[in-house]
């Protein structure tokens, strides 16, 4: 009798994603973004106390 509701919702399920799909892939490319910059910072810091340190003698 309503054979054609389940072709249906899986339509309107199958849409809701397509739509909901650049939200997901905005917010993991935001993540990713995040994470290059705290990378980078990082990096630096390390660079910089490397080279601070370098001019200090050992004991």
């Amino acid at each position: 009798m309503f054979e054609w509701l389940i072709p249906l919702l899986i339509l309107v399920l199958l849409l809701i994603w397509i739509l909901d799909l650049p939200q997901i892939v905005g917010d993991a490319l935001g993540g990713l973004v995040l994470a290059v910059i705290v990378g980078t910072v990082k990096l630096t810091a390390f660079l910089i106390r490397k080279l601070v340190t370098a001019g200090k003698p050992q004991p």
